[in-house]
C-alpha cells in the first residue's frame, strides 16, 4: 500500500487495517505544532488573564489537505468544528487534563471512528483551601506557570510560579523521610485516645457547649481537629513527609503544625511528575499540586549508623 498516495488524494482518507499509531502518524502533519510537540502560552496571554488564569489562552494550527476538511472534537459537550483550510485553534488551560495535556478527536468523513490526539503542556492545576476556610468548602483552581528547582548542596528548594503572580516555596528537609506503606490503626480503647468532648459530664456537672467555628479558630482547637482529621489524597507508597512549615507563600516558613506529603515522580495519572499534598501552611489550609520539576531532584535518606 502506497501511504503517501492516499494522503494526495481528494478526498483525505485512511487505508483499511489501519492502526491507530498509523492514523495519528498520518494526521499529524496537518497541525502546527504536531501532536506530541510541546503547547505553550504567552506572557501576554497571562497577564490577560490574570484575574481568572484558567481562561489563559493558547494557540495551534491546523491545515488540512487541499480537497480534504477535518472534524475535530473537543468536548462532548461542544459541537464538532470542521475546518477545511488553514485555521487558528484556541484552546486554554480549562482544557488540560491532570497531566497537563490537550486532547483532541479528529473524524474524516466516511471513518467511524475518530483518531485520538494530545500535546503535552508544561502546565498543572493546584487546587488550595485558603487558612481558615476548611469548613465552608472553599477551594480554588490556580495553574502552575513555571517550576524551578535548585540545590546548592546546603538546601534542595522549589518554587511555584503561579498564572496569578504568586510565588510558592517548596523547602525539603535535610533528609527524606519515607512513609511506611501501610499505617497501624489507634488503639481506640486507650484512654487518651478519647477526646475531652466526648466524655460524658460527671454527675451532676452540666456538659459545656461545643465551641463555635469562630471560637475554634481564635483558640487554635479548629487547626487541631483539621490536623487529626486530614486525609492524604498523596499515595503512601513512595512517599515522603516533612513539616508544612516545608510550603510557604511568604518564602520564610513560621513554625507550623500541619505536615506535606510529597513524592519526587509518579504523580496520578502524570509520572514523569512528583506531588505535593499539605495542611496547614502559612496561607492554606490544604494545598495540592502536581510539581513538573521534582524529578530534578533526588531523595536524601539519613544515613544508617
Amino acid at each position: 500500500m502506497n501511504w503517501a498516495m492516499v494522503l494526495m488524494a481528494s478526498q483525505l482518507s485512511f487505508p483499511a487495517g489501519s492502526t491507530l499509531e498509523q492514523r495519528q502518524g498520518l494526521l499529524k502533519k496537518y497541525f502546527a505544532p504536531q501532536p506530541g510537540e510541546m503547547l505553550h502560552v504567552t506572557p501576554r496571554a497571562v497577564v490577560v488573564e490574570r484575574r481568572d488564569p484558567l481562561l489563559v489562552k493558547g494557540e495551534l494550527w491546523i491545515n488540512p489537505p487541499k480537497g480534504s476538511c477535518l472534524t475535530v472534537r473537543r468536548d462532548y459537550e461542544q459541537r464538532d468544528r470542521t475546518y477545511c483550510k488553514k485555521t487558528p485553534i484556541t484552546w486554554d488551560i480549562f482544557d488540560l487534563d491532570a497531566s497537563g495535556r490537550l486532547h483532541f478527536s479528529v473524524l474524516l468523513d466516511g471513518e467511524p471512528d475518530p483518531t485520538l490526539l494530545s500535546w503535552p503542556t508544561p502546565y498543572r492545576v493546584a487546587n488550595y483551601v485558603p487558612l481558615g476556610a476548611m469548613e465552608s468548602g472553599e477551594n480554588y483552581n490556580i495553574p502552575i506557570h513555571k517550576c524551578v528547582a535548585s540545590d546548592d548542596g546546603t538546601m534542595r528548594k522549589i518554587i511555584l510560579h503561579t498564572m496569578d503572580n504568586r510565588r510558592w516555596f517548596i523547602f525539603l528537609p535535610e533528609f527524606d523521610f519515607p512513609l511506611k506503606v501501610s499505617e497501624p490503626l489507634p488503639n481506640l480503647n486507650v484512654k487518651s485516645d478519647v477526646k475531652k468532648e466526648d466524655k460524658p459530664a460527671a454527675p451532676g456537672e452540666e456538659k459545656k457547649p461545643a465551641k463555635s467555628v469562630l471560637a475554634q479558630l481564635l483558640s487554635g482547637d479548629y487547626k487541631k481537629a483539621q490536623k487529626q482529621g486530614f486525609i492524604f489524597r498523596v499515595n503512601r507508597r513512595n512517599a515522603y513527609e516533612m513539616s508544612s512549615s516545608g510550603f510557604s507563600e511568604t518564602g520564610s516558613p513560621q513554625g507550623m503544625q500541619g505536615k506535606c506529603r510529597y513524592s519526587f515522580s509518579g504523580a496520578p495519572g502524570d509520572a514523569g511528575s512528583g506531588v505535593i499534598e499539605c495542611y496547614d501552611t502559612d496561607t492554606f489550609d490544604t494545598i495540592y499540586t502536581h510539581v513538573t520539576c521534582f524529578s530534578e531532584l533526588k531523595p536524601k535518606l539519613k544515613p544508617v549508623k
